[in-house]
């Protein structure tokens, strides 16, 4: 049986950035195998995999969007997840017992959500399931990649390094999601202001040059006609564009999530 091909970029010790293609039975295996390699993993995806190909990256795309929903409402935060991640993989490595951990980090999370899913996930393993069967009950929380992680770690008896690997992975996400965050900020602040500028004059402006052109009897010149049918089509229609673009804003913000 064919395993699925993926690629990845990595550092080394050292600092230098590579990119390379591996086989292997799913992203945690790998993510296990290239930290055995002294290596970072910075990224990772299935290979030949993009927007384009056979609307795999839509279905991602939207998968990603469905996280980042439940997450908005009751889900975790990047931050929050790495923070639990890196103090788990300490406590593991100093000979706690997981059970014991996760009701130590429930107890201390300000997040109700989360700390009810790691009271399940320290029950679940009291009565038996393993840590990474137990986190996959909750996928608004613990995604695919980090429970096929924390599968491999089990497996490999190496789960406190495993961790330390993602706790790594996870704050080079969260670093490159600020950074992305920072550099569209600007941008986007200067085109909402742009939109109010350009909604205002619409609504509020050219009404009152339509009035002078009415009193004045004269003919409008056919882009004037264009923009006083515009602003009586934005008038009519102000509740239903002010939702379009609360929905665009909030999709915006899911796909930054993702």
């Amino acid at each position: 049986m064919t395993m699925p091909v993926f690629e990845y970029e990595v550092a080394d010790p050292s600092g230098a950035l590579s990119r390379g293609r591996a086989e292997a039975e799913d992203q945690g295996v790998l993510i296990v195998r290239l930290r055995e390699q002294g290596r970072v993993v910075l990224s990772l995806r299935p290979a030949g995999k993009s927007v384009f190909t056979e609307g795999v990256g839509f279905r991602a795309i939207g998968e990603g969007m469905q996280r980042a929903l439940r997450r908005l409402f009751r889900g975790v935060s990047l931050t929050t997840l790495l923070l639990f991640t890196g103090q788990l993989s300490a406590m593991l490595a100093g000979g706690l017992h997981l059970a014991r951990i996760l009701s130590s980090l429930g107890s201390e999370t300000a997040n109700k959500h989360f700390q009810k899913a790691l009271n399940q996930v320290r029950d679940a393993i009291t009565a038996g399931s393993s840590f990474a069967d137990a986190l996959n009950q909750h996928p608004h929380m613990f995604d695919r990649l980090y429970v096929s992680v924390v599968r491999a770690g089990e497996i490999s008896g190496s789960l406190p390094i495993v961790l330390d690997t993602l706790t790594v992975y996870l704050e080079k996400t969260a670093q490159l999601r600020r950074k992305v965050i920072g550099a569209i900020t600007y941008p986007a602040v200067i085109l909402v202001v742009a939109i109010v500028i350009v909604f205002v004059m619409i609504v509020k402006l050219v009404p009152v040059f339509e009035g002078v052109y009415a009193r004045a009897n004269a003919p409008l010149p056919a882009p004037t006609r264009i923009l006083i049918a515009v602003s009586n089509a934005v008038r009519g229609y102000t509740l239903v564009l002010l939702l379009v673009f609360m929905a665009i804003a909030l999709l915006s913000f899911m796909v930054l999530q993702t």
